[in-house]
């Protein structure tokens, strides 16, 4: 029995610290996606805002926002905004839209000339909303993508900045792609340092619930040890001293109403011990019943003196 105890608290505790230890892994893996998600998410569009802020601080210094698509070739004012989209660091591939969505400047001047249909990103940017992901390249995903074969399963950010004039109108959207240096070494060194915090939280737990199963296991031991302490009743012995006396009481008032009966109900001396005696008239009128008289007054004796043995405090 106790074996099967112990068997079964320690199934127990192993099934928690498995429960345990999957929920913390799972809550820190959640956790690690939503920060992870989040913080990249937010690096970028930060990027988007800085990038976009730096091309039309140059627009707005050279003056030439109205000068950059006023000819079919490439003009003075887009040239030096080109070599200002070139300059921008890690830089891949950079392209300069007009308004009508035909790529005006490049970085590869094979892409000049070249309208993208249904390229809601650059829609949007001409709308006046910045577009910044860190996305897996495929050649074959997105057709602006073109000649970027050599990048292929790399990834990149791809960005769409719109670029507004003094007057706040939207004149050209530049689109770049190039390669992530420290946000996805940001995200990665979140997501070990949350699953380091993982495996501490895993370790800690398992040390507490350890720790409680032992306590518990003293306690056990503790109850048992004082239980089996010499010099105190037990009472399971207690108890059955009670009913033997209870029994016997019942049998000595038995005899004792047979000798009132006998006797035609005359009064019932009283014993030194103060337990009920029959006077001597009764004995006499009644010779048949004169053995169990005697036997009740002696079991009645009997009685209280085992009354006061048996509830006598323990030494």
């Amino acid at each position: 029995m106790v074996k099967s105890e112990t068997q079964g608290r320690a199934t127990s505790l192993i099934v928690l610290m498995v429960i345990g230890v999957f929920a913390i892994a799972a809550a820190h893996y959640i956790l690690a996606q939503i920060l992870s998600q989040s913080i990249t998410n937010g690096m970028l569009a930060r990027e988007g805002q800085v990038k976009q802020e730096f091309l039309s601080s140059i627009l707005e210094a050279e003056r030439s926002a109205g000068d950059l698509f006023t000819q079919p070739g490439p003009s003075p004012a887009l040239l030096s905004f080109g070599a200002h989209v070139r300059s921008l660091p890690g830089i891949v591939r950079a392209n300069v839209y007009s308004p009508d969505g035909f790529i005006r400047h490049s970085t590869e001047a094979n892409m000049v000339g070249i309208n993208f249909s249904g390229n809601e990103e650059l829609k949007e940017a001409f709308d006046g909303k910045i577009t910044s992901v860190l996305e897996t390249i495929h050649a074959s995903g997105k057709p602006e993508h073109l000649a970027l074969a050599r990048l292929e399963g790399e990834k990149l950010i791809e960005a769409y900045i719109p670029v507004a004039g003094p007057d706040g109108k939207i004149v050209t959207v530049v689109e770049f792609y190039r390669k992530d240096t420290w946000i996805e070494t940001l995200a990665a060194d979140i997501e070990r340092n949350l699953w380091i915090a993982a495996g501490i939280s895993c370790v800690i737990l398992v040390l507490l619930l350890l720790l409680y199963a032992r306590a518990r296991t003293a306690n056990c031991s503790a109850g048992g040890s004082i239980g089996r302490l010499p010099g105190r009743a037990k009472p399971d012995s207690r108890a059955g001293g009670a009913v033997e006396l209870v029994v016997g009481a019942d049998q000595n008032a038995d005899h004792l109403r047979a000798a009132k009966w006998c006797a035609g109900r005359r009064p019932i001396s009283t014993s030194a011990h103060g337990a009920p005696r029959a006077p001597a008239a009764i004995e006499n009128s009644c010779p048949d019943r004169a053995g169990e008289i005697k036997h009740a007054d002696a079991g009645t004796e009997n009685l209280a003196g085992s009354q006061r043995a048996a509830f006598r405090p323990a030494d």
